[in-house]
């Protein structure tokens, strides 16, 4: 007597490819939800299964591009920005240069950063410096980021004491001088930055050795003078002395006697009057003599926070009306914001619009990446933090105060913003995760790996993409760009983190080196083999490709596909696959195709696959849990004209033509339920639907008829 059968059926794959390591777990609600293997497919808003889309070739004159970027510098205009080995490019959205620099040595374009700031563009790089890409009636211009200017033929830029405790001693008050030091604190790469002796600057034109530079006092140095008071048994070196009545504020740089010390001044040029009582952290008393000295040697001095010598920053942003430069090779958690009132202006100060320059974490800690996401994030290699600012109004240096929120760190791959928080890669390149703002009353950050479950997809990841600005489509995209050349790819509909979303393989004719999201989607540098040489090319996703890499030609022409020489493209008349043909070297097609009048898509194909989990456990009533044999396996395909279908050793292809067809006309898409036999048995049985065909493919659900 045959056994009676049930039909197990799948209408939800938002989970994507999980880890094998789920074979056995029949059990696990995510393994229902997932696909045991797939590869270049999409799952779209209704959880269902789609070929991805193909990518639309743009024709950008060739270059190594390793990063790209939107910027907007005018309400009105929106370009793209590519970076690189040896230049910046601006191009328009149907890829037309309008824009670009020479001679800009990008020595790892992957790790600078770029700070959108209206008309202005902020360009950095750890090892390069800070530039300015400036769009101004229509034209475009770059050059050096400068800091602005202040009173006194000042630099209003970070200072940072990297010798705290070293003393130094200039020659004299202005003009050519020169500083020397008792310790070895001087470098040759010093020449061309600036110190600050008293809070005034000296440039160093020249290197001597470790003790002693050379340099131009900007504007005067602040004047020393030997005070003499009843006893100096109270006053220590760096003790700070104000004046009761005149305002005078200096530091101690020496005590010379029981009666006599030494003083820099930092306000009230003047000094102190004699008889005018001065206060230090341990005694008050009266001032009897007053001399003044030539400069003295003090540890009163700090040096440029960002140079060729101490590094530039890591990563930068716009935040709080303010711009953030972080991190640099010799003071990696360093936290530089401007004033309010300018982006160049980094005066310290303790007023609301004064500048700050704090650290954040503990000593060693590497800070990789600042990002506004209603709060301001700082990613560090060694946890992650925030600074409050949603709810607490204006930021200003008082309540500058980041709480870490979580241990984990965060890698030099540069994070992707997404609805209410941000995507990054972990520290060791392992793991992708997202920081997110949770809750129901009171909105806290918190951290949630979205690769615990898909580990195998990720293999040391080189770029993030998320979802555009102004996307053009409702559902939204997270790309992970691999090492390898792969993408793991993600779509949801709502809000990351709201949703089960999962990640699936993607793959190509070459290699994924980056993607970004711009002009209301995503374009993908990718590596193509073309005229014996690999090239790297600028292409767009395109959900109305069936190909990567696309031109839209008519394949008779002499150029047809002149970017994929020696390639074998697939050719396509709207959703009708034509057929095959090598590209030859004049870039026109092998093959003629005489009957096409009309242009055609020419590209690269590539194979989508979905294999599902097989029914390994099945609840009977008489035995109990036991392992059932899967008989037929049954597609619901919408609007699909060719599927593949490999079941075990078995390999069947569906669709096509069926009785009644016109046959002058391609095979009509078809909505319709495919019934497939399932032979042989197996321990773990193997499931596999494709497309190797290109044209429109979409899987609704995925059933299994067993063994009741």
């Amino acid at each position: 007597m045959a056994r009676p059968k049930r039909v197990i059926t799948q209408r939800d794959f938002s989970a994507g490819e999980l880890r094998e390591e789920f074979l056995e777990r029949d059990d696990v609600d995510l393994r229902k939800a997932s696909l045991r293997r797939a590869a270049n497919t999409y799952i779209g808003p209704t959880q269902t299964i789609a070929a991805r889309p193909g990518s639309t070739y743009l024709p950008i004159p060739h270059g190594n591009v390793r990063y790209m970027v939107e910027i907007r510098p005018t309400a009105s205009t929106v370009f793209a920005l590519l970076f690189l080995d040896d230049r910046i490019r601006v191009v328009s959205e149907s890829g037309e240069t309008v824009y670009q620099t020479t001679n800009v040595a990008w020595t790892s374009a992957t790790q600078c950063w770029t700070v959108p700031l209206g008309s202005d563009t902020i360009i950095g790089h750890p090892s390069s410096g800070i530039f300015v890409l400036r769009y101004s009636n229509s034209t475009w211009s770059y050059g050096n980021f400068e800091f602005a200017e202040g009173a006194g033929q000042t630099t209003l830029q970070p200072y940072y004491k990297f010798y705290a405790g070293t003393k130094i001693d200039p020659s004299a008050y202005s003009g050519s001088i020169t500083v020397t030091s008792a310790s070895d604190i001087f470098t040759a790469s010093m020449v061309g930055t600036k110190i600050r002796y008293g809070e005034r600057e000296i440039l160093i034109t020249a290197y001597s050795n470790a003790n002693s530079v050379s340099g131009t006092v900007a504007s005067a140095l602040p004047p020393c003078f030997r005070l003499t008071v009843s006893s100096t048994e109270n006053i220590n070196v760096n003790d700070v002395i104000i004046g009761q009545d005149s305002g005078f504020n200096g530091v101690v740089t020496s005590v010379n006697s029981a009666t006599t010390f030494s003083v820099l001044t930092v306000t009230n040029w003047d000094g102190p009057t004699v008889n005018e009582k001065i206060s230090s952290p341990q005694v008050t008393q009266k001032v009897t003599a007053k001399t003044s000295l030539t400069p003295q040697s003090s540890s009163f001095w700090d040096e440029q926070l960002f140079s060729a010598r101490r590094g530039w920053p890591a990563t930068a942003e716009w935040a709080a009306g303010r711009l953030w430069l972080a991190g640099s090779s010799s003071k990696r958690n360093i936290v530089a914001a401007s004033s309010v009132r300018a982006a160049n202006d980094f005066e310290v100060g303790v007023d609301d619009d004064d500048a700050i320059l704090r650290t954040v974490g503990q000593d060693g800690t590497r800070i990789r990446h600042v990002i506004d996401a209603g709060d301001i994030l700082f990613l560090a290699d060694r946890g992650l933090h925030y600074q409050e600012r949603r709810l607490n109004g204006v930021l200003t240096p008082s309540n500058f105060a980041p709480v870490q929120f979580d241990e984990r760190g965060c890698s030099s791959v540069r994070p992707a913003l997404v609805e209410r928080g941000v995507v990054f890669v972990e520290e060791g390149g392992a793991s992708v995760s997202a920081a997110l703002l949770d809750g129901n009353v009171y909105l806290t950050w918190s951290v949630r790996s979205l690769t615990m479950f898909c580990q195998h997809l990720i293999v040391n990841p080189v770029a993030l993409c998320g979802p555009p600005l102004a996307p053009k489509r409702a559902d939204r995209l997270l790309m992970v760009v691999n090492s390898n050349g792969n993408i793991a790819a993600m779509s949801y509909s709502t809000m990351l983190g709201q949703e089960t979303v999962g990640f699936v393989p993607w793959t190509t004719l070459g290699s994924y080196r980056t993607a970004a999201p711009v002009f209301g989607g995503y374009w993908l540098a990718v590596d193509r083999d073309s005229n014996s040489q690999t090239q790297r090319r600028i292409e767009r996703v395109d959900f109305d490709q069936y190909l990567d890499c696309v031109v839209t030609e008519n394949p008779q022409s002499a150029t047809a596909a002149p970017h994929l020489i020696g390639q074998t493209v697939h050719v396509i008349d709207g959703d009708n696959f034509i057929g095959t043909s090598e590209v030859l070297t004049g870039g026109n097609l092998r093959e003629s195709f005489q009957d096409v009048l009309s242009e055609c898509e020419i590209g690269l194909n590539f194979q989508v696959t979905a294999e599902v989990w097989p029914a390994d456990i099945l609840e009977a009533t008489t035995t109990g849990l036991r392992t059932p044999r899967v008989f037929t396996l049954i597609i619901s395909a919408l609007k699909t004209r060719h599927i593949e279908v490999l079941c075990n050793r078995d390999r069947r292809q569906l669709g096509g033509y069926r009785v009644g067809d016109d046959l002058s006309k391609p095979p009509p898409l078809r909505t319709a339920l495919y019934r497939v036999p399932v032979f042989g048995r197996r321990d773990h049985a193997v499931l596999s639907i494709r497309r190797s065909v290109p044209g429109p493919w979409h899987i609704l659900t995925i059933g299994q008829e067993v063994e009741a």
